[in-house]
């Protein structure tokens, strides 16, 4: 499954006008499930694509999306690469199968 991402992170005040700092990443989040572990009935692979991303600072109206992407640089290429989540039955995230697969891949790396 493909799908639209926009992440907007907004910090600012209200009072006594709107102005906000403001970051946004917008692109497509690809979503396949991972059934190469047959103990993981809920894991998935999931990889960001075609990001691009936008900062403002400045006034701003509640729900403003910002209007001028830029295309991501070679240093922040990494968050494009695929990584697997896992859930539990009530949905939320498996934390420890995620530490689990970082030790591993600090070990594989030394």
């Amino acid at each position: 499954m493909i799908y639209n991402y926009y992440a907007d992170i907004k910090a600012g005040t209200v009072e006594p006008a709107q102005y906000v700092s403001q970051f946004a990443l917008t692109g497509q989040l690809h979503v396949k499930k991972d059934t190469s572990d047959p103990t993981l009935n809920n894991a998935y692979y999931i990889k960001l694509n075609n990001l691009k991303y936008g900062m403002y600072n400045g006034m701003v109206v509640h729900h403003q999306p910002i209007k001028v992407l830029h295309e991501l640089g070679e240093a922040a290429q990494q968050i494009q690469e695929p990584f697997v989540i896992v859930y539990n039955e009530s949905g939320k995230v498996m934390f420890e199968f995620l530490r689990r697969q970082f030790d591993i891949k600090i070990v594989k790396d030394e």
